[in-house]
């Protein structure tokens, strides 16, 4: 029955006091365990920082990357729109193409003329060397 008794007596300084020093070390573990977790917080929020600045560096880079890549594009496609004839040029060329047709026309009419002009010749040579032929020759 001792236990019992001891259960219900009141306590002692010295029960006190280490009670007490078991307060503090518990405080101490608390305040430590609060420390550790807002600096691994902290780290956290640091290293989601960093990668959020490197994410945000790749992105700027592909972006740059893209600009200049559509730069270079415009660029080109800008050279080769210089490079086009003009509409002036296209004009001329269309007149020369135009006064060619006309020229071939007419040098193939001239052409049919002559032709038929051979024919007509044939024919009166052929006569003409049928009627000598009949008539004798040298």
């Amino acid at each position: 029955m001792e236990e019992s008794a001891s259960e219900h007596r009141p306590a002692t300084a010295d029960d006190l006091k280490r009670l007490r020093l078991w307060f503090i070390v518990a405080a101490v573990w608390a305040a430590a365990a609060t420390a550790i977790a807002i600096i691994a917080l902290l780290e956290a929020r640091d290293s989601s920082e960093q990668a959020r600045r490197a994410s945000e560096e790749v992105v700027s880079r592909q972006v740059e990357r893209a600009q200049e890549s559509t730069d270079k594009r415009i660029d080109e496609l800008g050279s080769k729109i210089d490079s086009l004839p003009q509409h002036d040029d296209l004009t001329k060329l269309d007149k020369r193409v135009a006064d060619s047709e006309d020229e071939i026309s007419n040098a193939a009419e001239g052409a049919k003329g002559a032709e038929d002009r051979v024919g007509g010749l044939e024919k009166k040579v052929d006569r003409l060397e049928a009627r000598d032929g009949s008539g004798g020759g040298p």
